[in-house]
């Protein structure tokens, strides 16, 4: 079962270096639905500051779902300020929710501390702030506009300058918050991860296991084994049985399987979490498709999730 409290602290993952914050917030929203085709999910930032953007749907109760917003930004994107015993950056992290009207239907904004030990962490673009931010919303179509203001860090041109205008980034994303269908078994969106530990508590706990974000999707050089959580979800009134199959496949962009496993997962309750993890230090640069099938014992598929994810083995391509 997912832990629904509402609650705030930092983590820290050192494989590769990673400094996590989490904001959670709650929302009562509604709205129409777009067709899935138009949504572009990870989606990077304009502006000054660089950082990504991903969002995943998982089912809260009938009618209500969980919508969960992911944001990333590198350490060498903000300016720190020496405090002598260690450098802090001052962030101002919002995230606003509008309805297919354009009105605005929830606000959350929140100032952040984030912290560096040397000077080369200051730097290093391997190091990665992780925000994490949820809303209770109806199924259904909204606009997530998300920016990170820079508290330290003033605009370099002349007039934005005298007028104090600090360093932003702004990321516009189309989310569609799909309809659970009752008497169906089905599954939520996938969330990608940096990395997954076993954990009963915490920011990013989710059944047991602490999943940090990865926004950008992207693996390979730094990352080099595919991290995700989702949840199966039994709707029907006659329950599948306590135990499901599910099938991963990696499809290439030419619409080839190149890679597929199975497992099973046991389904105790109506809800069931799963993560997984897989070594794609094999796969060559590119655009991958990850599916995941929930299927029962004769080889039927009951229902199915699945999202891009990138892979790159350049330095240039990180970071970015």
């Amino acid at each position: 079962m997912r832990d629904k409290r509402d609650n705030a602290g930092a983590a820290v993952d050192r494989r590769p270096p990673l400094i996590v914050f989490a904001l959670l917030a709650a929302a009562l929203v509604s709205a129409g639905s777009p067709a899935l085709a138009d949504l572009e999910v990870p989606r990077p930032s304009e502006g000054d500051i660089v950082f990504h953007v991903d969002v995943a749907t998982f089912y809260s109760q009938p009618g209500r779902n969980t919508e969960e917003v992911y944001c990333s930004v590198s350490n060498e994107q903000l300016k720190f300020i020496d405090r002598g015993d260690r450098f802090q950056g001052d962030l101002v992290y919002e995230v606003v929710v509008y309805d297919m009207e354009g009105q605005e239907v929830a606000r959350s904004e929140n100032l952040v501390e984030v912290f560096a030990e040397t000077e080369a962490e200051v730097e290093d673009r391997s190091i990665i702030q992780v925000f994490q931010s949820s809303f209770e919303v109806d199924p259904g179509a909204y606009t997530v506009v998300v920016t990170i203001e820079d508290q330290n860090a003033l605009k370099k041109a002349i007039v934005s300058y005298l007028l104090k205008k600090k360093n932003t980034g702004k990321v516009e994303i189309d989310v569609l918050s799909k309809e659970f269908k009752r008497n169906t078994l089905a599954l939520s969106d996938i969330e990608f991860a940096r990395s997954l530990s076993r954990r009963s508590s915490g920011v990013f706990e989710k059944s047991g296991y602490e999943v940090v974000p990865n926004p950008s999707r992207l693996y390979g050089l730094l990352i080099n084994e595919l991290a995700l959580f989702y949840e199966i979800y039994d709707l029907t009134e006659e329950g599948v049985g306590d135990s499901l199959v599910t099938v991963y496949s990696i499809i290439n962009k030419t619409g080839d399987t190149i890679f597929a496993d199975r497992k099973t997962v046991a389904m105790d309750t109506w809800n069931a979490g799963s993560v997984a993890l897989f070594d794609i230090s094999s796969l060559a640069a590119g655009t991958y498709l990850l599916r995941v099938e929930a299927v029962d014992g004769s080889g039927e598929v009951l229902g199915y999730t699945q999202a891009k994810f990138d892979v790159a083995w350049t330095v240039l391509s990180w970071g970015k």
